[in-house]
């Protein structure tokens, strides 16, 4: 009797134990989805970061990044000079527009589309490099 007690109780602690881990793993699933779609501002600052970078590493001293946007019914040329971003799901590139006008374009993640140029630097100017803000907005997350 004694040796089917612990068999029992034996297989008892095993279903347990596995419900258990089946549970935690449900868990962390969702716990990931969530992350991921909280993260979707993040990840697109990510990848933006990473291409501009390699973008910028091939710039002459007297060139610096600019993107043609052509969605606001003209061609807009806007001279990057920072990129950040807004939880869940918005991107915010500022710089100014080429006739030296000040200028913030705020996208969703799903709607960023960048064409990136390089374009000299106005005389006497040292070019400049795309800033990106990530601290502040990790803040707000």
């Amino acid at each position: 009797m004694a040796l089917e007690d612990h068999f029992t109780r034996t297989a008892g602690q095993d279903a347990i134990a596995a419900m258990s881990r089946s549970a935690e793993a449900s868990m962390a699933i969702v716990a990931r989805a969530n992350a991921e779609r909280a993260g979707l501002a993040w990840t697109m600052f990510e990848a933006l970061k990473k291409q501009v970078t390699k973008f910028e590493d091939q710039l002459a001293d007297g060139e610096e990044t600019a993107a043609w946007l052509a969605n606001f019914g003209a061609d807009v040329t806007l001279v990057i000079t920072e990129i950040a971003y807004r939880h869940p799901h918005l991107i915010i590139l500022k710089g100014e527009d080429q006739h030296g006008r000040r200028q913030e374009l705020l996208q969703h993640v799903a709607q960023v589309s960048l064409l990136l140029v390089a374009v000299p630097t106005k005389s006497n100017q040292k070019a400049r490099r795309i800033g990106f803000r990530a601290e502040a907005n990790d803040k707000e997350r």
